[in-house]
């Protein structure tokens, strides 16, 4: 009887343990799903492992074309002559890239932000890149500079006097 209930107690946690697994394989899988950036698994020489579905309409490949590409086949050719050995350079540079570029099926360019960290699996140390496109960020941003360059130009050749007052002083006069 002890016995029995030894195996039937273990059968339980085995069960459970399971369940637990594959409740924390799913919740992953949501939080990868869920992501606006890119995600990408490669091995540190560069060979791409997996992604998430933003990386193939971030890049513009199908599953079959960006599984057989190395990660810098998606870095324009000025920044791999100014860094050989990107991965490595990536990682020197803390593994944060701000407004940087990367390149589509395409071949057309856009502004990045790039996160890369190392992490060990059971086959061996691989990076993982998380990459934002910033292009409306940029588009945002100009949009702003032309304004204020309108705004500046208008204020500059008026006529009339033009004064910007805030918190008891002044900030703009022309």
């Amino acid at each position: 009887m002890s016995f029995v209930s030894n195996q039937v107690a273990m059968a339980i946690d085995r069960k459970r343990s399971e369940q637990a697994l594959r409740d924390s394989q799913k919740r992953n899988e949501l939080l990868v799903a869920a992501s606006k950036d890119a995600i990408l698994i490669g091995t540190m020489d560069g060979a791409i492992l997996d992604f998430n579905d933003v990386s193939l309409e971030m890049y513009g490949y199908t599953r079959e074309e960006l599984l057989k590409l190395n990660i810098v086949d998606l870095i324009p050719e000025d920044i791999l002559e100014a860094h050989p050995e990107y991965i490595q350079w990536e990682f020197e540079q803390g593994g944060e890239i701000h407004d940087a570029r990367n390149k589509r099926n395409d071949g057309s360019e856009f502004p990045v932000d790039v996160s890369m960290r190392q992490a060990t699996t059971k086959e061996g140390p691989v990076f993982i890149a998380y990459v934002r496109d910033i292009t409306e960020q940029k588009m945002a941003a100009q949009v702003i500079v032309e304004s204020e360059e309108k705004f500046r130009a208008l204020a500059e050749n008026s006529a009339a006097g033009i004064f910007i007052h805030s918190g008891g002083r002044h900030i703009y006069v022309n």
